[in-house]
């Protein structure tokens, strides 16, 4: 099966250039995507050229190729088949910060996504690229959380 596998559209630094959308084929047999195509919320279409996409193949498809501008603040595209059948749409509502990618909810495990139910993320979910803010984030939340305990246990029992 070919689909979305991931967007971004607002990378780290300067935009120009560095959008992308990413296809993958995640079925057994190659498939041509000669007169397949992609699209925006806008309507801007790329037809993609005569090329194949082989079993477990990513295929980046550069702004500086599609000609397709992903909005910062909510896009969403679509692949269509030869026909002109939809196959796949990959959409996001939210603000993407710089270097966060909008990932396909096929890719997402929703039983380790921190109990979040598919509806939460059914629209794309925002995977940060920068780690480092991620770490951060989770250290002061579990710093809170022991800090919190920790005052909780001595002003309610003093004596313990």
């Amino acid at each position: 099966m070919v689909y979305i596998k991931e967007l971004l559209p607002n990378p780290e630094g300067k935009d120009a250039g560095a959008e992308w959308i990413r296809i993958v084929n995640d079925g057994p047999e190659e498939v041509s995507l000669n007169g397949w195509s992609v699209s925006d919320a806008s309507n801007n279409t790329y037809k993609i050229g005569p090329i194949s996409i082989k079993p477990n193949e990513v295929i980046e498809l550069g702004i500086d190729v599609t000609k397709i501008s992903l909005n910062n603040g909510g896009d969403k595209i679509t692949l269509y088949n030869q026909t002109g059948e939809e196959v796949d749409t990959l959409g996001y509502t939210e603000t993407v910060l710089e270097g966060d990618i909008v990932l396909s909810p096929r890719l997402i495990d929703y039983e380790s996504a921190g109990g979040l139910s598919a509806s939460v993320i059914d629209s794309g979910s925002l995977i940060p690229q920068n780690t480092n803010m991620l770490l951060v984030g989770i250290s002061i939340g579990l710093t809170f959380a022991v800090l919190f305990i920790y005052l909780s246990k001595h002003l309610m029992h003093p004596d313990e």
